[in-house]
């Protein structure tokens, strides 16, 4: 077992405790030594994934509770953006999708299909190149302070579209999505094939874009 794996097994014995965990409890959950459970368990508090208390007992660190506060906004951020994206795939009848910047990736955080059966086939949670795609350049050129050449053309005229970036067969139009503080929260998308996402149609995959944007920017303050 690989020293992540088994820092995963530790972490995966310790979610089905309701108290915090001695290492004796840890070491005969895993299967494993108490020398190497220490160490392991030693290197996630340094980590942040977990915090010891005075009587050695191990609970959730202050990075776990991060991320589960991370995953629970992501959430709620899905569960009120997927009404609007429904509503955009029947008016294009094109996928619709809403994209985070994760790290050198974007993360398709929520995605409704085009009921056509041509169509992008993409699933939510798949990572996709940062740097391919019109979702891409729109968080690349929004999350920057001073974006240069191409990424400044998009955030000057407020959207990108892209054609054969990431597959030849496919195209997509996408714009920003900011909080209201301004903050960008992400990349709403229209994406299609390449056949029916032509440069004649993006004006009006923008103007549906920005109406959806619209109304959820109304949706959010709320």
């Amino acid at each position: 077992m690989t020293s992540i794996a088994a820092a995963c097994a530790l972490l995966d014995a310790l979610a089905t405790r309701r108290d915090p965990a001695r290492l004796t409890d840890l070491a005969t959950a895993t299967g494993r030594a108490k020398s190497s459970t220490l160490r392991l368990l030693t290197s996630l508090v340094q980590g942040g994934l977990l915090s010891r208390d005075g009587d050695g007992r191990f609970s959730p660190g202050p990075l776990v509770t991060r991320l589960a506060a991370l995953r629970h906004s992501w959430g709620e951020l899905a569960r009120r953006l997927r009404p609007e994206l429904m509503r955009l795939v029947r008016q294009t009848r094109e996928t619709a999708s809403f994209a985070v910047r994760d790290g050198a990736t974007r993360l398709l955080l929520v995605l409704v299909p085009s009921p056509e059966s041509v169509r992008d086939h993409l699933e939510e949670g798949t990572r996709l190149p940062l740097r391919k795609g019109a979702a891409g350049e729109v968080l690349l050129a929004f999350g920057a302070d001073r974006p240069r050449g191409a990424l400044a053309e998009v955030r000057a005229r407020g959207w990108a579209a892209t054609f054969g970036a990431r597959d030849p067969h496919l195209a997509a139009v996408a714009i920003p999505l900011f909080d209201s503080a301004g903050r960008l929260l992400g990349a709403l998308t229209v994406s299609g094939p390449i056949s029916r996402v032509t440069p004649d149609r993006v004006p009006s995959l923008v103007s549906a874009l920005r109406s959806s944007r619209d109304r959820l920017a109304r949706d959010l303050d709320r």
